[in-house]
């Protein structure tokens, strides 16, 4: 519970029934206009083209009807309470109409109205309105500056715009929810020309209140739909995004997703478009792999990998047999698998046995299997082939190309496909290798009997490469939860309070009590040094300025390595504290660090929570390579020991780890429970954390384990204000 500046009370928000959103029976359009040119016009006449067989309420003072309707001065005298509220009105009325919806029991209302966040400060103002209006009412909200949304299944058209003049939609098994409204009815048409269908399209505008997750949680629960599809240019809530993902990938449908606004020049456009601007599009990406979002960069590609999921099998590994009537098609496949991961072995030697008498004197008998035109319209030949690598068990799909889809034993071939397809639970797409035309008979059958098909090859891997993706993707979720067994408590830290960054011993503390090995090295003042009678730890050692206030100690000649005596370690306390003065002669000195000199290879470990996606933990290469190769991997935070070690090997630098040119193989068991560690610590103690850099974090070889060399914690200061 929160009180905005206008002192409204803020309660969490109302459950709502999305059922009246989506499969509204009653409609009330609020800002009504006889005029069909005008958006509250064009509306009320769209949900009477359409077909809408629900009652619709058209609200406006200056009309009795509107397209038919009887038309109501207010949305409390209609008389009973409408399913859904449709808001078209000036932006300055609509936090009054909201109150309006909720005294006539109106729970849920799309508002179309634009000029709040994304209009600069006087649209700011209305937005603060706005909340308040739906924390008094208790209506839940989609928008604003939105531009409607579409049940095709019910005829419901409601919204402005081309998009929702087209009424003959094909009705199918996608959904899609999109911040950008014009764009995504636009992309709604377009596969519908290319034999993909959608049900359920919804705008969701600036996203005030309901989100873009929310609706796709809800969709996600529709048997009917199979493959929901999303426009996104930031979000609120990345937790709530990444929750949904992994709902998707348990239950097999994939969310294919535009993420835009990712460059300076887009992220610009985005806070005049929906104001929807949040986290670094990196964050995004590793909520994506950890999920069932698979990222679309053109249409193309949503036809394409809606295509292979909605032929109803996902396959359970990577591994692929492309089998053709053409060696170029083969070859060119074959690169494209490379490039998307997919492996293609070689057949098992019982399965070239079976298939060498099927096959023409001078067939490639690898993967891929080129057939060659010889194969001409005999498709039972070709067939049994397929048969034989999909009854295999050294594949998890298999890619076809057949030349003479459009000879005379086309249909006959297209038959035996479909029985092939449906008798296995692995994928089989086809390669479609004419110009498409939907007369065609052989064509016909593949789409009747559910057998994706494409355009050209390299358009097929692509789907099979998001299906393998998917595959791999819903293995991992498991892997990544924190189980019972690896539950780890929280242990508590004190940190100082007079600033926001920690020293680096004071930073090491902190790690050191989660479990992460540190360096020896004790915290001493000049005179100690300078009275010390034997080294504390053996040489050579390290000496570095100890102050919160000096994070880059390097530039500010704040350290010296590979001092070997008592008097050079006299002589190097002395540089370090007065160059850490003459740099920063405001810093506060709290000593000068001793340290035992580490060595093995150099990594970057870290955390840090970011406003949207909450605690993050981060794993680089480091020393001088590490801003040249920015190689690095992310997770949210807490993760798995599993997750931990596979962050490890989804570096560039992975070779290294497994021993590389007679190097010996690195301790990546102690790595992983060192990035476990981190992220309980930083998932822990979020509100009192901003920031955790170690770096260095030296990993030796196997068995000899990880150290923290140097550290450096930032506190959030807004909490420690509390």
């Amino acid at each position: 519970m929160s009180v905005s500046e206008r002192g409204v009370i803020h309660s969490l928000p109302v459950p709502v029934d999305l059922r009246k959103l989506v499969s509204p029976a009653s409609i009330a359009v609020v800002g009504a206009s006889q005029d069909t040119k005008r958006v509250g016009g064009e509306i009320v006449l769209n949900l009477k083209a359409g077909g809408f067989r629900g009652d619709v309420f058209p609200v406006n003072p200056k009309y009795s009807e509107i397209c038919g309707y009887s038309c109501f001065p207010g949305v409390t005298e209609i008389g009973k309470s409408a399913d859904m509220a449709v808001v078209a009105v000036n932006a300055e009325l609509v936090p009054n109409v909201i109150r309006q919806c909720g005294k006539a029991g109106i729970s849920i209302a799309v508002v179309l109205s634009s000029g709040f966040g994304e209009a600069g400060a006087s649209g700011i103002k209305l937005q603060r309105d706005l909340d308040d209006a739906i924390a008094e009412s208790g209506v839940r909200i989609v928008g604003p500056n939105c531009i409607g949304l579409m049940n095709v299944r019910r005829h419901m058209y409601c919204g402005f715009g081309p998009g929702f003049r087209n009424h003959g939609l094909s009705k199918g098994p996608v959904a899609m929810v999109t911040q950008s409204g014009g764009y995504g009815f636009s992309v709604v048409g377009l596969c519908n020309h290319q034999g993909i269908g959608f049900s359920q399209i919804i705008s969701t505008g600036n996203e005030c209140d309901l989100s873009t997750a929310d609706l796709i949680d809800y969709i996600l629960d529709d048997d009917e739909i199979k493959v929901v599809v999303t426009y996104i240019e930031g979000v609120k809530d990345g937790r709530r995004l990444l929750e949904v993902g992994q709902k998707a990938l348990a239950c097999g449908k994939p969310i294919l997703c535009w993420k835009v606004g990712n460059s300076v020049v887009a992220r610009n456009a985005v806070a005049s478009h929906t104001a929807n601007l949040s986290a670094p599009y990196e964050l995004f990406k590793t909520a994506f792999s950890g999920s069932g979002y698979i990222e679309i960069r053109e249409i193309e590609d949503l036809v394409d990998i809606a295509r292979g999921f909605l032929g109803g099998r996902i396959p359970r590994g990577r591994r692929v047999a492309v089998v053709t009537t053409s060696g170029g098609s083969g070859v060119l496949m074959a690169d494209r698998c490379d490039e998307a991961r997919l492996t293609l072995p070689e057949p098992p030697p019982a399965l070239l046995e079976s298939i060498r008498s099927m096959l023409p004197p001078h067939s490639a008998v690898t993967n891929p299997v080129d057939m060659t035109a010889q194969v001409g319209d005999d498709a039972a030949s070709f067939n049994r082939v397929v048969k034989a690598f999909v009854d295999s068990p050294a594949y998890d799909q298999i890619l076809v190309r057949y030349g003479a889809v459009q000879g005379v034993n086309a249909p006959a071939w297209a038959t035996g496909m479909v029985a092939m397809a449906q008798a296995t639970q692995k994928p089989v797409l086809v390669a479609w290798s004419r110009v498409p035309d939907t007369s065609s008979k052989a064509l016909q059958i593949l789409e009747e009997g559910g057998v994706p098909w494409f355009i050209t090859p390299g358009r097929t891997v692509t789907a099979a490469a998001a299906l393998g993706d998917f595959h791999c993707r819903q293995t991992k979720l498991q892997q990544s939860v924190v189980g019972p067994d690896e539950w780890f408590s929280k242990v508590p830290i004190n940190l100082p309070p007079r600033t926001d960054a920690l020293g680096e011993h004071a930073s090491k503390q902190i790690i050191a009590a989660y479990g992460i090995p540190v360096v020896n090295e004790r915290l001493f003042n000049l005179a100690e040094i300078e009275n010390l009678e034997q080294s504390p730890f053996a040489f050579p050692l390290v000496v570095k300025i100890e102050s919160p206030d000096i994070a880059h100690k390097t530039e500010a000649g704040a350290v010296i390595t590979g001092i070997r005596s008592l008097p050079e370690l006299r002589q190097a306390a002395g540089k370090v504290a007065a160059s850490a003065k003459k740099h920063f002669p405001d810093a506060v000195i709290e000593g000068v660090l001793v340290q035992q000199t580490c060595s093995g290879m150099e990594l970057i470990l870290g955390g840090f929570v970011d406003d949207c996606f909450g605690p993050v933990v981060i794993l680089g290469l480091g020393g001088i390579h590490a801003e040249v190769l920015k190689d690095v991997t992310r997770r949210f935070a807490p993760v798995s020991r599993a997750s931990a070690r596979e962050m490890i090997f989804e570096l560039r630098a992975a070779p290294l780890f497994s021993g590389y040119r007679g190097m010996p193989p690195l301790d990546v068991e102690a790595l992983a429970d060192a990035i476990f560690r981190l992220a309980h610590l930083i998932s822990h103690h979020k509100d009192q954390i901003r920031e955790i850099d170690i770096n260095p974090l030296f990993i030796g070889p196997a068995g000899t384990g990880v150290i923290a060399a140097d550290a450096l914690v930032i506190a959030n200061i807004e909490q420690k204000a509390q």
